[in-house]
């Protein structure tokens, strides 16, 4: 019933004895506690946290005494239930039918719809459409895509298997077999892999209720066709993971020089014909690092110059930015860097997604500071001690090498949820909490780390062999964004649109990166093929790629939304609409102490094709 009346679910809170947890295995199971399932076996896997394996709850006997009365008040607001049933049904036909005739401009399809009779007979049919949308050349859109677009233009859909994995096996013609793979390849219930060799592993769902309005259909269909129909074949997608002029490049101090064969005045580079998989490609070898290349490849010859543009630190997760000409780096990022936190009344990490006026919380401090200084406009500004246990965080040393951090003197100590990873944090004080509560007209708390995170990606991204540290940043130690990638992304931006909507600096605010590049002859989304950075004596290991969301979308110096640039970043990239590069620090050199990196340092980088 929470569903249909958005009752509350349950009394609020089930104790168990965490060391009865494995005699806690139920015969039955719901919705969130697996992680997959094969519905024509009966094959599932249960999720590994305890209170995840729980989700589904005991018996909602509150909700079911709350039946009645809840359909008595629907009654009220909307009449009979035959009337809502067939305004829902009418709402979603006219979607179908849309939907239906939706072609591309070479005829193809744009849409696959879900379902049994054609919205011929209500009695059969109710108020949902599912379906997925297809490209001109008959490849699949993925869900998340179509959700994180539909979501910049204030559009709420569901997507992937709605915890019906029969009706998914059996309109997305999926076997046991395919299931089990998608497991393998790290797919589960509830995520964001929406599509796997080829083929949709969920669908989208736009559902319509007793409030829903004709409107809100036709904004519905104009959606699709603005965003998904494409009426030209130069409006099909022209850029997902790079430009494919297929650059390789090294600068010339970075090699040993040898005369090569057919690669013009030589970069070190040794090249050779060989045949991988079948095809024909280049093996490439540039010192001890080798990698096979397509054959079409082009070996650039001209040395190239990056340097490093821009440092921005965060010291407060999701707030405003500080951007410095030098900083110290440490064991688990910029120093300071995102170590505060700001906790919504529900206690949970808030973000840009639900509060965008947190941008507009500005940071002002040194690496020998002994306070924290917060600014919003209006008020008095906030000073946060850096002081940890009656000590002052002077002790680069120790944020360098990665130490647990000891508790602040009088403060609580309290646990929240960051990318799924437990992290205690220590609680900044009444002071601090009033003046945030002040400033964004919502219950908050300011927190403090005070144990580090490892990181998820593999230990041998630091190399030490063990895993990267993290504070409080959500992937990884670092960010880099590039101006190349955002000067090709503005363009694109502006093609859509008769006014400007953005400057560039405005851009490269929104992806909130740690580090900007620029440099000579760089190409748009060059980065995506980087393997390592070198800046100053520090070299950097690239860990992958940043996907994005509805934050990009948040202006940081006023708080307001907009559809860009999420909108033609899904255009460009895809589903996951990466942009930008996640790094870790490898290991320190010995004479690191005290290290900077600085603006304008010169950057190099190690490409492996």
């Amino acid at each position: 019933s929470h569903k249909v009346f958005g009752f509350p679910t349950g009394l609020g809170a089930l104790l168990v004895r965490r060391d009865s947890a494995p005699l806690l295995f139920k015969r039955y199971y719901g919705g969130g506690t697996v992680f997959g399932t094969v519905s024509r076996s009966g094959l599932h896997l249960p999720r590994s946290d305890l209170h995840e394996r729980l989700e589904d709850g005991t018996i909602p006997f509150l909700e079911i005494l709350a039946l009645e009365h809840g359909f008595q008040t629907l009654s009220k607001l909307a009449g009979p239930m035959t009337g809502i049933a067939d305004r829902t049904f009418t709402l979603a036909k006219y979607v179908h039918d849309k939907l239906s005739v939706m072609k591309h401009y070479n005829g193809a399809p744009l849409c696959i719809i879900y379902c049994h009779e054609n919205f011929t007979d209500p009695s059969k049919q109710g108020g949902i459409v599912n379906f997925n949308l297809l490209r001109p050349d008959g490849k699949f859109v993925g869900y998340s895509e179509v959700s994180n677009l539909a979501s910049v233009h204030d559009i709420h859909l569901r997507t992937g298997c709605f915890c019906n994995t029969g009706a998914c096996m059996n309109y997305l013609h999926l076997d046991t077999s395919l299931i089990l793979n998608h497991l393998e390849a790290g797919h589960i219930c509830g995520d964001s892999m929406d599509i796997i060799n080829g083929k949709p592993t969920g669908s989208v769902r736009v559902s319509f209720g007793y409030m829903s309005t004709l409107k809100d259909a036709k904004t519905f269909v104009s959606f699709v066709e603005s965003n998904f129909q494409h009426s030209t074949e130069t409006s099909s997608d022209d850029l997902i993971d790079r430009p494919s002029t297929n650059f390789i490049g090294r600068k010339t101090d970075d090699v040993i020089v040898k005369e090569c064969g057919d690669v013009g005045d030589g970069r070190g580079l040794e090249v050779e014909t060989v045949e991988k998989r079948g095809r024909e490609g280049r093996w490439i070898k540039v010192g001890d690092k080798v990698a096979i290349v397509s054959s079409n490849t082009t070996i650039g010859t001209a040395c190239k110059t990056y340097k490093l543009d821009s440092i921005r630190l965060y010291p407060v997760k999701s707030c405003g930015s500080l951007e410095v000409s030098e900083w110290l780096i440490g064991g688990c990022g910029l120093l300071y860097d995102r170590e505060w936190v700001v906790l919504s009344e529900h206690r949970a990490c808030l973000s840009q997604k639900q509060e965008p006026r947190l941008s507009l919380v500005l940071p002002f401090l040194t690496p020998h500071s002994q306070h924290l200084e917060l600014r919003f406009q209006g008020k008095a500004s906030l000073k946060v001690s850096l002081a940890r246990g009656g000590t002052e965080e002077g002790s680069n040393q120790t944020r360098r090498q990665g130490r647990d951090f000891s508790l602040s003197s009088g403060g609580a100590v309290c646990q929240m949820r960051v990318c799924g990873d437990k992290v205690t944090g220590t609680d900044c004080g009444e002071a601090a909490a009033s003046w945030l509560t002040e400033a964004l007209s919502r219950d908050c708390r300011l927190v403090r780390q005070t144990h580090q995170r490892t990181a998820k990606t593999p230990s041998s991204a630091s190399g030490s062999g063990e895993a990267p540290l993290l504070s409080l940043a959500n992937e990884a130690q670092y960010l880099l964004v590039t101006r190349a990638s955002a000067e090709y992304l503005l363009s694109e931006i502006s093609k859509r649109h008769t006014k400007q909507l953005l400057s560039l600096d405005d851009l490269v605010s929104r992806f909130r990166p740690n580090l900007v590049v620029s440099g000579n002859g760089m190409e748009p989304y060059e980065e995506d093929e980087w393997s390592e950075v070198t800046i100053g004596g520090q070299r950097f290991k690239v860990t992958g790629r940043c996907s994005r969301c509805r934050t990009i979308c948040v202006d940081q110096t006023t708080g307001s939304r907009s559809s860009e640039p999420l909108q033609t970043l899904l255009r460009l990239r895809g589903s996951r609409a990466t942009f930008g590069v996640y790094l870790t620090a490898q290991a320190f050199p010995p004479d690191f102490d005290d290290q900077c990196i600085s603006v304008p340092q010169t950057l190099s980088t190690t490409t492996l094709w």
